[in-house]
C-alpha cells in the first residue's frame, strides 16, 4: 500500500491528498532454471476542482509480467512487459514529473495510458565469474492526446551494454555505454549517448 500526492498544472485544479492508497498484488514462481512473476496495481487518483471545491476520483490500473531464464551456464535472459492507465510513475518520470494524468482544460483530468518493457541478457566471460556483461534494450510509450504540446514525451527506446570486473569479493568495476532515443507528441525526436564508469564496494 502506498499513498501519493499528485500535482496538476491547471488553474481550475489543485493538489489533493491521496486518501486511498495504491493496492498492489504479486505472484512469483521459481525453480532451478527460471522464475516468473506477475503483478498488478489499482489506484484511485484524487483531484480537486477549485471552482466549486469539489473532489473527484479517477481509477488507474496496470499489470506487469516478467521472467528470468537460465540459458547457458550461469547466463540469464530477462524479459518484462508492463501496461496500464495512470501508472506512469511506476515506469518513467515524464518530463521529470512522473505524470499519471493531464488536465483536460475543463476542470477534469485524463489518465494517460502507458506501455513499456525490456529484454536483457547477462553473460559471464570466465568460469571464475570475474568478468560479466549485461545487454539491455527497453521501450516506453505514454500516450497524451489531451492538450499536447510539441515537447510532450510520447515514445522512447533505450539500450545499454557494459563490462563488469570483480577483482575481489564485494568490489566491482564497470564500464558502460548507454544510448536512448525519444520521440515527442508532434514527432520531434532526439538521441543521447553516454559512457560511464562505476566503482562499487559493498560493505
Amino acid at each position: 500500500l502506498e499513498y501519493q500526492t499528485n500535482h496538476f498544472i491547471d488553474s481550475n485544479l489543485s493538489t489533493a491528498h491521496q486518501d486511498i492508497p495504491d493496492v498492489t498484488a504479486r505472484y512469483r514462481f521459481t525453480n532451478d532454471r527460471l522464475h516468473f512473476q506477475f503483478g498488478g496495481v489499482f489506484r484511485n487518483i484524487k483531484y480537486k476542482n477549485t471552482t466549486d471545491s469539489s473532489y473527484s476520483y479517477k481509477q488507474g490500473y496496470g499489470v506487469s509480467a516478467s521472467t528470468g531464464i537460465t540459458t547457458f551456464g550461469s547466463d540469464l535472459l530477462h524479459l518484462q512487459a508492463t501496461a496500464g492507465v495512470g501508472i506512469s510513475r511506476y515506469l518513467v518520470g515524464l518530463e521529470g514529473y512522473s505524470w499519471d494524468a493531464v488536465p483536460t482544460g475543463n476542470a477534469e483530468i485524463e489518465l494517460l495510458p502507458a506501455v513499456g518493457g525490456f529484454i536483457g541478457y547477462d553473460h559471464f566471460w570466465d568460469k571464475k565469474k570475474r568478468f560479466s556483461s549485461t545487454a539491455v534494450l527497453g521501450y516506453i510509450n505514454i500516450r497524451n492526446n489531451v492538450l499536447s504540446t510539441p515537447a510532450d514525451f510520447m515514445t522512447g527506446y533505450w539500450g545499454a551494454i557494459n563490462l563488469y570486473y570483480y577483482p575481489v569479493q564485494n568490489l566491482k568495476f564497470a564500464l558502460e555505454y548507454v544510448t536512448a532515443y525519444r520521440e515527442d507528441t508532434f514527432k520531434q525526436s532526439g538521441r543521447g549517448e553516454r559512457v560511464q564508469f562505476l566503482v562499487q564496494y559493498d560493505f
